[in-house]
């Protein structure tokens, strides 16, 4: 008799969003690290990375690693997104940063913060 072995279910894909408005990307690249951080302390998966540096626009079409990271959702590239803070995905506009989550939830993509909001 034949033993079945059970496969481990995979764990989640989480891809990174970073955005900031100075052009310097050592921001942004603390950004990434922390949110690895928090992937890998999460025992997910490390996916890509999409970061929109020197961007300070809060609308959704004026950020093209945005477009890309919605795109790649759609596709089912990943099953999260790790960000740094509610601010750092949608801009200080409330309402896109609703509109990106509800975008990502949507096509069943979760979206989890390094830092929460005060």
């Amino acid at each position: 008799m034949s033993k079945s072995i059970e496969a481990k279910p995979k764990p989640p894909v989480a891809a990174i969003y970073a955005r900031c408005g100075s052009p310097d990307k050592t921001v942004a690249d603390e950004h990434v690290r922390l949110c690895r951080l928090k992937i890998k302390d999460s025992r997910w998966t490390v996916g890509d990375a999409y970061v929109d540096a020197g961007r300070v626009d809060t609308t959704i079409e004026a950020r093209p690693e945005l477009l890309k990271l919605l795109g790649d959702a759609e596709r089912g590239i990943f099953s999260c997104v790790v960000a740094i803070s509610p601010l750092a995905l949608g801009g200080s506009a409330k309402r896109t940063t609703s509109e990106i989550i509800r975008r990502l939830e949507a096509v069943g993509v979760t979206v989890h913060f390094v830092e929460t909001a005060a």
